[in-house]
């Protein structure tokens, strides 16, 4: 998703820059004086390169002396809002916005003024939707949410019945195990492949919670840290495996 993301905005983007160039090569402006203001308000260098040669193919040239009024940095902002407008119509979260203008060179300010202006915008300029459909991104998340969740009980109901013991304490010892879930589940879009530092982090947590808590510490922490380990990893394949599937 990530890679068709960042495809559509090439040609969004190279769209949006060959417009601008037209609009100030009618207006008599300088072909280098344009490229220059635009390089200056942080357009990619390749892009406006893209966008001139495909006027060039068409034969629309036009040199002139007169100076360019250095405003493409507006133009920039308000090309930046209707990409952000357009992909949050589609479903695409604001984390994966922010990170695919980012990687394609962009100031942070000029993107968040972007998404700032998105959000002023009242809400009856843009068309009601009478149906949202799910992206196929949340329903393989919601799918691995839901399975892990279950999975983690039919666990937790088998090891209590095996060792006698109330499933209250038995679901204590996963404890680990279900905030990767709902970690993994929050911030997979995020962290993405850094996701598998997770569940390390959480059980090194919840060991050293288990030296200053007494009730754990007739647990067997060490044996209960590996599974939560082990369970986690796997929870988490699956959490990125479905980011990768939805590419």
């Amino acid at each position: 998703m990530v890679e068709n993301l960042k495809k559509g905005y090439d040609e969004f983007l190279i769209s949006e820059i060959t417009k601008y160039i037209i609009q100030e090569l009618k207006s008599g402006n300088n072909l280098n004086d344009v490229k220059n203001a635009l390089l200056n308000a942080g357009h990619d260098k390749t892009a406006i390169e893209l966008a001139v040669k495909e006027l060039e193919k068409h034969g629309f040239k036009k040199f002139s002396t007169k100076k360019i009024n250095n405003d493409a940095e507006k133009e920039l902002i308000e090309a930046l809002e209707i990409f952000v407008e357009d992909q949050i119509k589609h479903g695409t979260s604001i984390a994966r916005i922010k990170k695919v203008l980012k990687d394609y060179g962009h100031a942070e300010h000029l993107i968040e003024k972007a998404i700032s202006n998105y959000k002023q915008k009242p809400k009856s300029q843009f068309p009601k939707r009478t149906l949202k459909l799910p992206t196929t991104e949340t329903l393989l998340k919601e799918h691995v949410l839901l399975t892990s969740i279950v999975s983690l009980l039919i666990i937790i109901v088998v090891a209590s019945a095996s060792i006698d013991e109330n499933p209250l304490l038995v679901f204590g010892g996963f404890i680990p195990t279900l905030a990767t879930i709902l970690v993994s589940y929050t911030y997979i879009e995020i962290l993405e492949s850094k996701i598998y530092t997770i569940p390390f982090v959480i059980v090194l947590g919840y060991f050293a919670i288990s030296f200053i808590v007494p009730a754990m510490q007739k647990m067997e922490i060490g044996s209960l840290s590996i599974i939560n380990i082990i369970l986690s990893l796997i929870i988490v394949t699956l959490f990125h495996a479905s980011q990768k599937n939805s590419n």
